[in-house]
């Protein structure tokens, strides 16, 4: 068995070493520095990580093209490049937008998985956004080796933050303080990855239940305050629980690390955290992505979408248990009077306590 691990090992080196030897030209017309790429895969081959041969893989023969002609222009030293892989989200991309170019982003990159309803059309239309197409189908593994491009090619040695259209970034003070001084802070501390988690948002009418596009942010203005359970790990403190736990019975992961200073080793790994998994000197967590899932009846279509295709992590699991409930339960609410609060500004935060002030 040892023997048989010794000569997988082998393999691998080598299969790294040969690809980026192959395809070094192709990758350098994109822009994407194959040394610097090929250091990270070996870097990752050392580390004994199960999934370097499948990322490898799924980098190299990541099928995307570029279908909008804007540069990246940043104005602003630490003002990140967001990160975005979108499907079908026309109802939320508008506020999305709105919501970042407030907090001071001045770049977004989108993936966009061959949207029917617009969203494509009107990511083309933004002069300060890089848009990319794929018609793959969806798969977890797909998204992180997109974001991996398109960070080789966008990202590499600056800020990024990697959203989903349906997170919404906030913290203690975000009215008066941007991402980019959150940013330069955490560059005075040397905090390369800044810890965030998925605060679910939600109305007092129940899941499913807004109808009007520019409206969601307004009626899904509750958060839980204290349904969470709280675990120290060398990648920080990893929180879990929150509504989805309450209703659905899932415990869920919710930290996230959204925001990060993409070094000559990182590379993404999955929806959660970075590689290498370098130990995270403190449990600090500033940071919520307020998590807009529950909203309307084109979110109920992505949980079912999800259940069919199987498409996201172990099978689309999480999918599946939340539509048993759905079904079998009417009229689902995560509203609690005992647990909710109302988000009425970013000091509304203040009710979680294990929530910390980046600015005193």
């Amino acid at each position: 068995m040892l023997k048989k691990c010794k000569e997988y090992r082998f393999y691998l080196y080598c299969k790294i070493q040969v690809t980026f030897l192959i395809f070094s030209k192709s990758l350098k017309k994109e822009r994407i520095d194959s040394k610097l790429w090929k250091h990270k895969f070996l870097k990752l081959w050392e580390s004994n990580d199960e999934r370097c041969e499948e990322l490898l893989d799924r980098f190299i023969h990541c099928d995307i093209r570029k279908i909008s002609q804007n540069k990246i222009k940043r104005k602003k030293r630490y003002a990140p490049v967001l990160f975005c892989v979108i499907k079908n989200d026309i109802t939320k991309i508008p506020l999305f937008m709105e919501h970042y170019r407030k907090l001071g982003v001045e770049a977004f990159v989108f993936m966009d998985n061959d949207s029917t309803d617009g969203t494509r059309e009107y990511l083309c239309e933004q002069k300060d956004t890089i848009v990319y197409s794929s018609r793959q189908e969806y798969s977890s593994v797909k998204r992180v080796a997109w974001l991996n491009r398109l960070i080789a090619m966008y990202g590499n040695n600056k800020w990024c933050l990697i959203v989903d259209s349906d997170e919404f970034i906030n913290y203690i003070g975000s009215e008066e303080y941007n991402l980019a001084a959150v940013i330069k802070k955490a560059n005075q501390s040397n905090n390369m990855r800044i810890q965030a988690f998925m605060l679910d948002m939600y109305s007092k009418e129940g899941l499913f239940q807004n109808h009007e596009q520019d409206s969601f942010l307004l009626t899904n203005r509750f958060f839980d305050k204290s349904s969470y359970e709280l675990k120290g790990s060398d990648k920080g403190l990893l929180i879990y629980g929150g509504p989805r736990k309450r209703i659905f019975k899932e415990n869920m992961l919710l930290s996230k690390c959204p925001l990060f200073y993409f070094g000559k080793d990182d590379m993404v790994a999955n929806s959660h955290y970075m590689i290498p998994a370098t130990p995270v000197r403190s449990s600090f967590v500033g940071l919520v992505l307020c998590h807009y899932k529950f909203i309307d009846k084109a979110d109920m279509g992505k949980i079912e979408e999800a259940v069919i295709k199987e498409n996201y992590a172990s099978n689309s699991e999480d999918y599946k248990k939340y539509l048993i409930t759905i079904r079998k339960e009417k009229n689902l609410n995560f509203y609690d009077e005992r647990e909710s609060v109302e988000l009425i500004d970013s000091k509304s935060l203040n009710k979680i306590i294990f929530l910390k002030k980046i600015f005193e």
